[in-house]
């Protein structure tokens, strides 16, 4: 691998423009590649080896084109297949899971809400992510979330997650800890339907970091002083990746989109 080679950022649709976001503002040098597999989203409503059968199919596309490290920025992809990626292979492959050791470290001792989908929450890998905090942690399930959100629907987001923190104790929580890619996209939704003031959390910075350091290690990382691009992809077709780039327009302010070969 050549350090001239871009970052690849995987999801199961555009949640992960969020996370690359994130990475880009701190590593603004680099390339990324994003692709999205919205043609087989959503993925959070699947059964495990459904989730990682198809999370390596295309994270091996991805790495046959050449890249030189890996984000797997959907928490669904990262609970059931990390481990399978970061043995196979040789670049930095990093996961994106919910920050809840991060919410739990902040002050205060109320409830940590865990918005997810099904298949994060219910997944060995956040029962241990959680299970040092077990006696804060509620898991909220977020089913059809994703979709609205790739819909662009912003009515039916307001109505469900009206709904959705109807029944929950409001004065109980400390916390809310974001568990899939695609909700920060509607992070001020959330933070109005909540109706108290919380930290929302993420942990993406966190993860940039750690990144960033991998690389520098290694030493892949771009020199400083230039812009690099981002590429995006999906295998949704020309509708979806019209939906990539608004989303991408909202989350950056300076950005060029290229896809591979163009």
């Amino acid at each position: 691998m050549r350090k001239e080679n871009p970052i690849g950022v995987f999801d199961s649709g555009s949640g992960g423009i969020s996370v690359l976001h994130s990475f880009r503002r701190m590593m603004p040098q680099e390339d990324f590649f994003y692709f999205g597999d919205h043609i087989n989203m959503p993925y959070g409503e699947k059964s495990p080896d459904e989730i990682r059968a198809l999370t390596i199919n295309a994270c091996d596309a991805m790495a046959d084109l050449g890249i030189k490290a890996l984000v797997i920025a959907c928490n669904s992809a990262s609970t059931a297949a990390l481990d399978r990626l970061l043995a196979r292979y040789q670049f930095p492959v990093l996961g994106i899971e919910p920050a809840v050791a991060k919410a739990a470290a902040l002050p205060g001792k109320g409830l940590l809400l865990v918005m997810a989908t099904t298949a994060t929450l219910a997944s060995l890998r956040f029962k241990t992510l959680a299970s040092p905090f077990e006696d804060r942690v509620t898991p909220l399930p977020c089913p059809g979330l994703v979709e609205l959100i790739e819909a662009e629907d912003k009515s039916g987001q307001d109505a469900y997650l009206s709904h959705l923190f109807s029944s929950v104790p409001k004065e109980d929580v400390a916390a809310l800890v974001l568990g899939c890619t695609h909700y920060p996209l509607i992070k001020d939704k959330i933070a109005q339907a909540f109706q108290k003031t919380v930290p929302i959390i993420d942990g993406y910075e966190r993860a940039a970091e750690t990144l960033l350091s991998r690389l520098k290690n290694a030493r892949l990382l771009n020199e400083p002083g230039q812009f690099g691009k981002v590429m995006i992809n999906s295998s949704g077709g020309p509708e979806t990746k019209a939906r990539l780039e608004r989303f991408l327009v909202d989350q950056l302010s300076l950005i060029q989109t290229n896809n591979p070969g163009d």
